[in-house]
């Protein structure tokens, strides 16, 4: 969580903010590299809480889901399709919208469609509603995840 102070200190940002920033950076690079930092970043999607923090990982995410080998690179990765399903119930009108964009974008496909009905994703959603601690309790993957 960030440290903010009343006489308008900078924000230090802790580690998992950090670290959302530098794989959102990462995200540019080559599909493996690609893959291995959604991997990473998957996690903190759903962690941190400030929403800026979120947002341009999230736009690199929406701008994968818009194209063809973007959408097979986020198949791979199973993590961030469930994160992407938990932004869904963000109560910040962008990123929930952000998400729900790439998750149409990613059932466009028929592969894609295969996979998020999938169990595993189903699986991913409810790993990552057990294991994080800051996801709000009213929060439902959706249908599919029970």
């Amino acid at each position: 969580m960030s440290v903010e102070s009343n006489n308008k200190t900078p924000v230090i940002p802790d580690k998992d903010e950090q670290d959302l920033k530098s794989k959102a950076d990462e995200l540019s690079r080559s599909n493996l590299q690609t893959i291995n930092a959604l991997k990473e970043i998957a996690p903190l999607l759903t962690k941190v809480q400030q929403h800026e923090l979120i947002t341009p990982a999230l736009a690199h995410i929406l701008s994968l889901s818009g194209t063809v080998e973007g959408v097979a690179t986020l198949l791979s990765v199973p993590e961030v399709l469930a994160a992407l399903v938990i932004l869904t119930r963000k109560k910040t009108g962008e990123l929930s919208k952000d998400a729900c964009a790439a998750l149409v974008n990613v059932a466009a496909s028929s592969d894609g469609a295969d996979c998020l009905l999938a169990a595993d994703i189903a699986t991913h959603c409810l790993q990552v509603r057990k294991t994080v601690e800051t996801i709000e309790p009213q929060v439902v993957c959706s249908g599919h995840c029970w």
